[in-house]
């Protein structure tokens, strides 16, 4: 039988196994490709922080409407409410998601809970009742950030998680971005429940999308049945040559996944747990992590609004265009940085990142005219959209190297490090322009941002991706024996004749 023959053979034999017994679901293709599901979790996360966002222009005013004092304080409390739900949610979606590995049916009912928590603040005038919807709304992010996360890594081989997650992280970006200028241009030209009817239609959009999701250890099954899903890739998957399939007679598996053989005991996931919490290497991500969190909820979310309001007069409408100026900027920067990241490691490129924020941060205290202040906002969405990718990479190699570590821990404690930032910032950044005034506080603000990321460049250089002595994070993968695509495709992995090998 030769190739041509060989391939009808087995295009007639799925066509008449797709038709009599599989029933297979439509579009299964594109709804199992990775490109499809990296646009659902992207989106979510887009929808997790816009919201989280939106109330940032809009909180001062709608205070001030409904008679409150001490505006700022309380407006630092509010931003940070969204960030304690997600704090003590974490450890609960991080333990369900190594229960389970259907993400879909929580990742719906998360949505649902952040509909009804949206629809609870826009109704309400108490501010008890503003704060316990930011709290439910922050339950219901950790929900959506942390399994959606770990479904990345469910579907995507070790060696192109950090592109991809480049690609998500363009969502964390504008989601954590965009809420802002969206909320105050819709607050300013529609009114109040405009930004959470908004939000509203994109929890509606990314539910659709949801539904029609088909993670990759569903298609696995129609693969083990002799479907044929072209372009698919999954986490040591492997599809077979001409020549295998004709050995199997044409019918059966036209791929299989390839499992990791034991190499001693297995590992608990307590005694993983630990070795998390406790390495070098991962505790660096999440400092890093918290960071990002403290810098983007306190400096950009709570005080760039008021800074706004006082030295440019900028009503909600002229604060959430500014807000622009970061938004663009990750679209470019963070598949960049996730690119980058898989070529040559995350350490370089999130030190990269680090040093670029600093002068960026110390810029923003200049009192200059408004296209001037615009221009250092573009600088720094740049600087941030080269941290996060870099992380989020690097935790997937620690969760490969970790035996017994549930990935769904690995970003819950990430989210969570960013949940406690962001928790943190608001109320650090709103007591400090209460106490000292909006341009004071500004300056403080400003400096303590930039100081926290300078001292945040030592362990990043020395531990994030792993020891200096490391060439990459492709050594460490294959120094643990891990099935990189290249094995996978029957190749001798690159430098797989280097003798030493570095642990987490």
């Amino acid at each position: 039988m030769n190739s041509a023959q060989a391939q009808e053979r087995i295009s007639a034999v799925d066509q008449v196994t797709e038709g009599e017994s599989l029933k297979v679901p439509f579009g299964l293709r594109w709804r199992t490709s990775t490109a499809f599901i990296s646009l659902t979790v992207g989106l979510g996360v887009v929808v997790d922080l816009s919201g989280y966002g939106l109330i940032v222009p809009i909180v001062p005013y709608r205070l001030q409407e409904l008679g409150y004092d001490q505006v700022a304080q309380k407006s630092g409390w509010l931003v940070g409410a969204y960030a304690g739900g997600l704090i003590v949610s974490s450890p609960f979606f991080a333990y369900l998601g190594a229960l389970i590995t259907n993400r879909r049916i929580p990742l719906l009912v998360a949505l649902c809970f952040m509909a009804g928590a949206i629809v609870l603040f826009m109704e309400t005038s108490s501010y008890t009742a503003m704060i316990v919807s930011r709290i439910l709304q922050g339950i219901s992010g950790t929900g959506i950030w942390t399994l959606g996360t770990a479904l990345i890594t469910d579907s995507v081989p070790t060696p192109r998680v950090g592109a991809v997650m480049g690609q998500v992280m363009i969502g964390h970006s504008v989601g954590s971005l965009i809420g802002p200028p969206v909320g105050g241009v819709l607050y300013g030209r529609m009114g109040y429940r405009a930004p959470f009817v908004f939000a509203l239609c994109l929890i509606f959009f990314d539910f659709a999308l949801r539904l029609l999701v088909i993670e990759k250890h569903v298609a696995l099954k129609y693969i083990e049945q002799g479907y044929d899903i072209p372009d698919f890739e999954a986490p040591g998957y492997r599809r077979f040559t001409m020549s295998e399939r004709e050995d199997h007679g044409c019918i059966g598996p036209v791929g299989q996944v390839e499992k990791e053989a034991e190499k001693g005991p297995k590992a608990s996931t307590w005694s993983a747990l630990m070795e998390m919490v406790t390495k070098p290497r991962p505790v660096t991500s999440f400092l890093l992590s918290f960071m990002c969190g403290y810098v983007i909820g306190g400096l950009l979310e709570t005080c760039m609004t008021l800074w706004l309001e006082q030295e440019y007069h900028l009503t909600s409408l002229g604060a959430g265009l500014v807000f622009i100026a970061i938004v663009v900027p990750p679209f470019f920067g963070s598949p960049l940085a996730g690119w980058a990241s898989d070529k040559r490691g995350a350490k370089w490129i999130a030190f990269l990142g680090l040093v670029l924020c600093i002068p960026a941060f110390l810029l923003l205290i200049i009192k200059g005219p408004l296209p001037l202040f615009v221009f250092f906002l573009v600088f720094v969405g740049f600087a941030i959209s080269f941290l996060l990718a870099p992380i989020m990479q690097d935790l997937s190699i620690v969760v490969n190297l970790t035996p017994g570590l549930p990935s769904t821990a690995a970003y819950g404690t990430f989210n969570m490090a960013y949940s406690v930032g962001a928790f943190v910032g608001p109320i650090v950044g709103g007591q400090v322009l209460g106490s000292l005034g909006i341009r004071k506080g500004w300056m403080v603000v400003c400096i303590l941002s930039a100081v926290l990321v300078a001292l945040s460049l030592l362990p990043t250089a020395l531990y994030l991706g792993g020891s200096l002595r490391k060439r990459s994070e492709k050594d460490d993968v294959e120094g643990k024996g891990l099935k990189l695509e290249s094995v996978a495709k029957g190749q001798a992995p690159a430098g797989s004749s280097d003798p030493q090998r570095t642990a987490v």
